[in-house]
C-alpha cells in the first residue's frame, strides 16, 4: 500500500521540512540542499550559487529534507517527469525501514545541454509503502555515502619509475621531438637527392 501524505503523521512517517505543494496528495518531493559532491569523490561544495551541470555530467545532492522512518515502512525514488524531459534524472534509490537521515541522491544530465542546478529547487519525488510486516532488524543500516575512489597501491619498482618518468617527461617530450624532426628532415633530404639523381 502507498501511504497517502495526509495520512504520514498516522504512520509515523516524518519529512522535515516538508514543502511539497498540498495539490499533490501523494509523493512528496525533495530539494536541493546546501551541498552536493562530484560523482565518485568525497569533496562537497556549498550550493552558495547556482551550479551548471554539463551534458554527461553527475552530481550527488545532498537533499533539504530529513527523512526518518518507522520499523514498516519503505521509500522509494522516482524523477520528476518536467525534469527528466530536460535531461535530469536521477537513479532507483530506496530508503530502508528506521532510516533517519537527510538523503545523497545522484543527478545526472542525459541531455544535450546545460542545466541549471540550485539550492531549494524540487529534483525528485519520493513515495512511501507499507510493508506487510515489521523488519526484523533493530537498529538502521549504515546509509550509503559517496566515498573517494582509492587507487591501487604501486609496487616500490613502478611507484620510482612513475616519479623518474614525471621528472624527466619534458625531457623526454623535447627529445621525442627533436627526433621526429631529425627524421622528416632525413627523409626531405633523400627524396630530394633521389630526384636530382645523386642517389639510386
Amino acid at each position: 500500500m502507498i501511504i497517502r501524505r495526509s495520512d504520514f503523521a498516522d504512520f509515523k512517517v516524518v519529512v522535515n521540512p516538508d514543502t511539497t505543494e498540498q495539490s499533490e496528495e501523494v509523493c512528496v518531493d525533495l530539494h536541493v540542499g546546501d551541498s552536493f559532491m562530484d560523482a565518485g569523490s568525497s569533496s562537497s561544495y556549498p550550493f552558495d550559487k547556482p551550479y551548471t551541470l554539463e551534458p554527461g555530467a553527475c552530481i550527488v545532492v545532498r537533499t533539504e529534507e530529513i527523512i526518518s522512518l518507522p520499523k514498516n515502512i519503505f521509500g522509494t525514488l522516482c524523477a520528476k517527469g518536467s525534469l527528466a524531459a530536460l535531461g535530469f534524472l536521477v537513479p532507483n534509490t530506496k530508503v530502508d525501514p528506521l532510516f533517519s537521515d537527510g538523503l545523497d541522491i545522484a543527478l545526472f544530465n542525459a541531455g544535450k545541454r546545460s542545466l541549471v542546478v540550485e539550492k531549494g529547487m524540487p529534483f525528485c519525488s519520493l513515495i512511501f509503502h507499507v510493508l506487510q510486516g515489521p523488519i526484523l532488524r533493530t537498529v538502521p543500516r549504515t546509509g550509503i555515502r559517496v566515498k573517494e575512489l582509492n587507487q591501487q597501491p604501486k609496487s616500490p619498482r613502478l611507484a620510482a619509475l612513475s616519479k623518474h618518468v614525471d621528472k624527466w617527461k619534458g625531457v623526454y617530450a623535447l627529445a621525442a621531438a627533436v627526433l621526429a624532426f631529425c627524421t622528416a628532415a632525413l627523409s626531405v633530404t633523400y627524396a630530394v637527392l633521389k630526384m636530382k639523381g645523386i642517389l639510386p
